[in-house]
This record gives structure tokens, sequence and C-alpha cells, in this order.
């Protein structure tokens, strides 16, 4: 009896600790029902194509590689942007200058895979990024105050939508203007109730809110903004574990692109049959295409400004996009 005793406290006080987890079902907007086809329509249908994910102000957008449309990655209707993690992010219209639409925001939202516990103090990360210079011209500024609420009900854009009502749970108060790299964005919270949904967006009005037109523009509707990687959790390294930006296409990484930065030649390698290479600038611009030969496999870029560059290999009617500097 002893004996069995002794084994009961063993399993007790040495069985390993429970790994902690993410919170947020789907964070980095991977799983998809279907591709997005095209930017939301008035109640963020568009989200729906994602799992676990809701529109929950007006129409949020859905972005992803499997698109070749106004929605795809990394060029769309809104910039030029790679995900974060993944193939996929979300859109949000976070300032406004809708004259029939004052303090117009969109939201997504999201239940989490377990309710909060009072007192217990959490770690959040999210990942955020200006999108302007897209073909559509009109999302000119950039704003503060991306944020985050907590809470215990269910809101939805077509049935009990959020509007900003100047009351976050987290804020980050600072204008983020930077549009080629990703703002990660930390925050801490102890509980005080046992929240089950989360929802993203700028949560103040237009009156405290700050906005600035970026340079070289005289108009602006209001400010837009990609989002990656939402992340919770009561252990702060589980938030650390961004993958990052990969090729995209991780079946397609034997063609080696180098050197990276080059000054003149950019040679590939392994390339065995002539494959459709297009190369655009970081506004999305196309600014040369042909067929790469496979017994020349290289091209001249001597005459190109520096800058970063996207180079497209259209392969066995796939995409594979490299990112290179001069």
């Amino acid at each position: 009896m002893k004996h069995i005793c002794l084994i009961i406290l063993i399993f007790v006080f040495c069985r390993p600790a429970q790994a902690q987890i993410n919170l947020v079902p789907n964070p980095s907007f991977e799983d998809t029902i279907a591709c997005p086809t095209n930017v939301a329509g008035q109640y963020g249908d568009q989200i729906y194509n994602l799992t676990n994910w809701f529109p929950a102000g007006n129409s949020p957008d859905y972005f992803n590689i499997c698109s070749n449309l106004n929605v795809s990655i990394p060029f769309n209707y809104f910039g030029c942007q790679f995900p974060l993690s993944g193939n996929g992010y979300v859109g949000l219209y976070t300032s406004g200058n809708y004259p029939t639409q004052p303090n117009y925001r969109e939201y997504v939202g999201v239940e989490l895979n377990q309710s909060m516990v009072v007192g217990t103090k959490y770690y959040f990360k999210m990942a955020v990024c200006a999108a302007h210079s897209g073909s559509y011209t009109f999302f000119n500024s950039i704003s503060n105050n991306m944020g985050i609420k907590l809470s215990s009900s269910h809101y939805e854009s077509l049935n009990n939508p959020l509007i900003p009502d100047n009351l976050p749970t987290l804020n980050y108060d600072t204008i983020i203007s930077d549009s080629i790299n990703w703002k990660i964005i930390n925050f801490s919270y102890v509980a005080d109730s046992s929240y089950g949904y989360m929802y993203l967006g700028n949560f103040y009005d237009d009156t405290n809110t700050d906005t600035l037109i970026c340079p070289g523009e005289t108009f602006s509707y209001g400010a837009y903004y990609y989002i990656d990687y939402i992340c919770i959790s009561t252990d702060s390294l589980t938030c650390e574990s961004v993958t990052g930006i990969s090729d995209l296409n991780d079946s397609y990484n034997k063609f080696i692109v180098y050197p990276n930065p080059v000054t003149r030649e950019l040679y590939f390698k392994n390339i065995t049959t002539p494959i459709y290479i297009q190369l655009f600038d970081n506004v999305g611009r196309e600014i040369l295409n042909g067929n790469l030969n496979p017994h020349q496999p290289f091209v001249d870029l001597n005459e190109l400004v520096p800058g970063v560059y996207f180079i497209e290999l259209n392969y066995n009617k796939k995409r594979l996009i490299k990112i290179i500097k001069i």
C-alpha cells in the first residue's frame, strides 16, 4: 500500500507542466475555407473565407497568396506586403474622412480557444503594417490607436456591429508609418473578467485619433493597415514563435536566386526548362518580363535604380516570389 501511495505522489508532483498555448485560433490567418476573391462587401463577406474569424464592424478585408486578384499577396489593392507569418493577413480601415460616414471603422473578431481567467496575466502580440501606394489610391493616411478590445459579447458586422466608443482594452497610441516592415506591438494585461472574444482595430473616434497624410499626397479618405500573427498567452515566450517570412512556396525552393543583393547580373540555379519571369518594383509596377533560358539563366539588372524588387517565377501554373535588393 505504501508503494502505491508513493507512486501516486510521484505522478502528481513530477508530471510535466501543461504546455502554454496561443489562445487565438488561426492566429496568422492560414486556415481558409476558400481563397478571397475581392475586397470585402458591405458586411465583410470575405472574412468568412477564414476559419474562426468574423467581421465585427463594417467590411474588413482578407488577403492570401492563393488569390491572383486584387486581394493577392504581395501586390494587392492597398499596397505591397509579404505576410510576417505564413500566406495570409487581414486589412482594416482605421481612420476616416468619409463625409457621409463619420467615425467609420473596420473590425475583425475571433472567439478565443478558452475564456480568460480573472486575475491571470496575459501577454499579447500583433504585427501591423501601414498600407498605401496601392492601386486603390484613396487611402493615403497613417494613424494611431491600433488596439484590442476584449469582451464577453459576440459582435458581428451584419447584426450587432462594433462602433468606436473610446474604450479599448489595450491600445498603441503612436502613429505607425512603416509600410515596408511589420511593426510588432506587445501588450501585457491582467484579466478582470472571463473574456471569450477578442476584436482588433481602432476603437477611438475621429476626434481622439491622430492622422497624417502621407508625403506627396494631397487627399485621403483615411488610413488602412495590414494585420498578421495575433497571439495571447499566459507565457510570454509562446508569442515569440513567429515563423517569419518564407519564400511563400516552399516546394519551389529548388530555384536559387543569387547574389542578393545584386549589382549587375542576377543568376537562377536549377532552371531546367524555360520559365516565364516578371520583375516588379516595390509598388507593384512591372519593370521587365520574359522567358528565362536554362542555358543562360541570368538577367542583367545593371540599369535599375537601387531599391527593393520582387521576382516572380511562373512554373507549372504556380508562382514563386523572391525578394531581391539592388
